[in-house]
Protein backbone atom coordinates (compact mmCIF):
# COMPACT_ATOMS: atom_id res chain seq x y z
CA UNK A 1 0.00 0.00 0.00
CA UNK A 2 2.65 2.61 0.92
CA UNK A 3 4.11 1.64 -2.99
CA UNK A 4 1.13 2.44 -4.49
CA UNK A 5 0.89 5.93 -1.86
CA UNK A 6 3.66 6.64 -3.25
CA UNK A 7 3.41 5.82 -6.76
CA UNK A 8 0.17 7.89 -6.97
CA UNK A 9 1.95 10.70 -5.04
CA UNK A 10 4.92 11.09 -8.27
CA UNK A 11 1.94 10.66 -10.62
CA UNK A 12 0.45 13.51 -9.14
CA UNK A 13 3.33 15.48 -8.79
CA UNK A 14 4.27 14.71 -13.03
CA UNK A 15 0.86 15.35 -13.75
CA UNK A 16 0.94 12.60 -15.95
CA UNK A 17 -2.16 10.74 -15.14
CA UNK A 18 -5.57 11.70 -14.62
CA UNK A 19 -7.62 9.19 -11.72
CA UNK A 20 -11.00 7.78 -12.58
CA UNK A 21 -12.96 7.09 -9.71
CA UNK A 22 -13.79 3.54 -9.01
CA UNK A 23 -16.46 1.67 -7.14
CA UNK A 24 -15.64 0.35 -3.64
CA UNK A 25 -15.37 -3.58 -4.02
CA UNK A 26 -16.48 -6.47 -2.57
CA UNK A 27 -14.06 -8.92 -1.30
CA UNK A 28 -15.28 -11.61 -3.58
CA UNK A 29 -14.64 -9.12 -6.90
CA UNK A 30 -11.28 -9.85 -7.23
CA UNK A 31 -11.58 -8.73 -10.93
CA UNK A 32 -12.71 -4.71 -9.90
CA UNK A 33 -9.27 -2.87 -9.64
CA UNK A 34 -8.68 -0.73 -6.38
CA UNK A 35 -7.42 2.19 -8.85
CA UNK A 36 -8.00 3.49 -12.45
CA UNK A 37 -6.25 5.53 -14.87
CA UNK A 38 -6.75 7.32 -18.00
CA UNK A 39 -3.35 8.30 -19.59
CA UNK A 40 -0.69 6.75 -17.41
CA UNK A 41 2.61 7.65 -16.77
CA UNK A 42 5.43 6.37 -14.68
CA UNK A 43 9.02 6.72 -14.33
CA UNK A 44 11.48 5.02 -12.23
CA UNK A 45 15.26 6.02 -10.93
CA UNK A 46 18.39 4.66 -9.16
CA UNK A 47 19.96 6.92 -7.35
CA UNK A 48 18.64 9.94 -9.53
CA UNK A 49 19.41 8.25 -13.01
CA UNK A 50 16.13 7.45 -14.91
CA UNK A 51 16.16 3.90 -15.70
CA UNK A 52 12.36 3.99 -17.43
CA UNK A 53 9.66 5.68 -18.41
CA UNK A 54 6.34 4.33 -18.83
CA UNK A 55 2.76 5.63 -20.55
CA UNK A 56 -0.21 3.40 -21.34
CA UNK A 57 -3.74 4.75 -22.47
CA UNK A 58 -5.15 3.11 -18.92
CA UNK A 59 -3.92 1.09 -16.49
CA UNK A 60 -5.62 -0.61 -13.46
CA UNK A 61 -4.11 -1.26 -10.13
CA UNK A 62 -5.41 -4.38 -8.09
CA UNK A 63 -4.61 -3.76 -4.29
CA UNK A 64 -5.38 -7.48 -2.96
CA UNK A 65 -2.67 -9.21 -5.08
CA UNK A 66 -0.42 -6.58 -6.02
CA UNK A 67 -0.71 -6.11 -9.15
CA UNK A 68 -0.98 -4.15 -12.50
CA UNK A 69 -2.28 -3.85 -15.56
CA UNK A 70 -1.46 -1.44 -18.20
CA UNK A 71 -3.28 -1.76 -21.86
CA UNK A 72 -1.57 -0.09 -25.28
CA UNK A 73 2.00 0.30 -23.02
CA UNK A 74 4.89 2.06 -24.23
CA UNK A 75 7.83 1.82 -22.20
CA UNK A 76 11.34 3.42 -22.92
CA UNK A 77 14.94 1.80 -20.89
CA UNK A 78 17.81 3.56 -20.19
CA UNK A 79 21.29 2.59 -19.26
CA UNK A 80 23.26 5.47 -17.46
CA UNK A 81 20.44 7.81 -18.44
CA UNK A 82 21.26 7.09 -21.52
CA UNK A 83 17.70 5.17 -23.49
CA UNK A 84 18.82 2.09 -24.92
CA UNK A 85 15.46 0.82 -26.54
CA UNK A 86 11.61 1.25 -26.65
CA UNK A 87 8.90 -1.48 -25.91
CA UNK A 88 5.66 -1.51 -27.43
CA UNK A 89 2.68 -4.10 -26.45
CA UNK A 90 -1.18 -4.02 -26.06
CA UNK A 91 -1.27 -5.46 -22.94
CA UNK A 92 1.37 -5.44 -19.97
CA UNK A 93 0.50 -6.98 -16.64
CA UNK A 94 3.30 -6.25 -13.79
CA UNK A 95 3.48 -8.10 -9.96
CA UNK A 96 4.05 -5.20 -8.32
CA UNK A 97 5.98 -7.20 -5.31
CA UNK A 98 8.94 -8.86 -7.95
CA UNK A 99 8.27 -5.75 -10.75
CA UNK A 100 8.36 -9.02 -13.32
CA UNK A 101 6.21 -8.10 -16.71
CA UNK A 102 3.85 -10.25 -18.96
CA UNK A 103 3.94 -8.21 -22.65
CA UNK A 104 1.58 -9.08 -25.01
CA UNK A 105 -0.33 -8.60 -28.14
CA UNK A 106 1.80 -7.19 -30.91
CA UNK A 107 4.76 -6.87 -28.73
CA UNK A 108 8.08 -5.02 -30.07
CA UNK A 109 11.29 -3.85 -28.69
CA UNK A 110 13.56 -1.53 -30.66
CA UNK A 111 17.31 -0.79 -29.69
CA UNK A 112 18.53 2.80 -30.17
CA UNK A 113 21.14 0.24 -32.54
CA UNK A 114 18.34 -0.34 -34.81
CA UNK A 115 17.44 -4.09 -33.94
CA UNK A 116 14.55 -4.89 -33.61
CA UNK A 117 12.56 -8.06 -31.60
CA UNK A 118 8.66 -8.75 -32.28
CA UNK A 119 6.60 -11.40 -30.47
CA UNK A 120 2.95 -12.16 -29.43
CA UNK A 121 4.27 -12.36 -25.84
CA UNK A 122 7.42 -11.70 -23.86
CA UNK A 123 8.04 -12.35 -20.33
CA UNK A 124 10.71 -9.79 -18.21
CA UNK A 125 11.96 -11.62 -15.04
CA UNK A 126 13.30 -8.47 -12.93
CA UNK A 127 15.33 -10.45 -10.38
CA UNK A 128 17.64 -12.24 -13.30
CA UNK A 129 17.09 -9.00 -15.57
CA UNK A 130 16.21 -11.00 -18.46
CA UNK A 131 13.49 -10.91 -20.88
CA UNK A 132 11.99 -14.68 -22.49
CA UNK A 133 9.56 -15.15 -24.68
CA UNK A 134 7.56 -19.24 -25.24
CA UNK A 135 6.17 -17.15 -28.58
Amino acid sequence: MRRLALLCAVLALLGACRRVPVETAPAANADKPSLLFQGFGARASHLGTLVWEAHAVRARVFDADQRAVAEDVTIDYYVNGKKVSTAHAKLARMNLRSYDLEAEGDVMVRSEQGVVLTTSRLSWDNQRQRASSSA
